[in-house]
């Protein structure tokens, strides 16, 4: 079946189309693999996630998200200025800023795609373990190759070439035989 055959996408029960564009954004946190910073201090960095929090809000979000740590390590702790591109950063720093972000914002669908892919090993344990917390009793959509990341979830849509190949549970998709099984394999 191609997943363009029609349907419609709800948020709460309603058409994603019956909210105000700005009342849906708002809904959302999205976590991505390419994580966008800008020329500001990491404790700016992080308050794009609720450009009303507290300082105090902003350090529990960085502990939450295992950022705290590293942050603390810097010469200039929050208030250490990082370039546009994060070049001072590592990949698995960068992605628990983006989750402090999330955490910040607070919303109650979460979006992630592919958050993990770059990651060495203990990076990628890290932002697991942040992401986990960060999923408790929200709405989480992940886009993901590695099967790691979507083993526990209630649900997995399994694509080839824009087309649903199956759906169902970790288990019932191994029950299968199918494309999970052999992406599994």
């Amino acid at each position: 079946m191609s997943i363009w055959n029609g349907g419609e996408i709800e948020l709460f029960g309603k058409n994603v189309h019956a909210y105000a564009y700005q009342v849906f954004r708002d809904s959302i946190s999205y976590i991505s693999q390419d994580i966008k910073l800008f020329r500001a201090s990491i404790y700016e960095n992080i308050l794009y996630g609720n450009r009303n929090a507290t300082m105090e809000e902003v350090i529990q979000a960085a502990k939450l998200s295992y950022a705290d740590e590293f942050i603390q390590k810097l010469d200039q702790g929050y208030e250490t200025v990082l370039n546009e591109s994060g070049v001072s950063l590592s990949g698995g720093q960068l992605q628990r800023l983006a989750i402090a972000r999330a955490f910040l914002k607070n919303a109650p669908v979460l979006l992630i795609d592919e958050a993990t892919s770059a990651l060495d090993p203990h990076s990628e344990r890290q932002v697991t373990d942040a992401i986990s917390l960060l999923s408790e009793n929200r709405t989480v959509i992940t886009v993901s190759h590695r099967l790691s990341t979507i083993e526990h979830a209630d649900r997995i849509f399994v694509f080839d070439h824009q087309t649903l190949a199956e759906d169902g549970t970790y288990d019932e998709l191994l029950q299968k035989h199918g494309a999970y099984y052999e992406l599994h394999h």
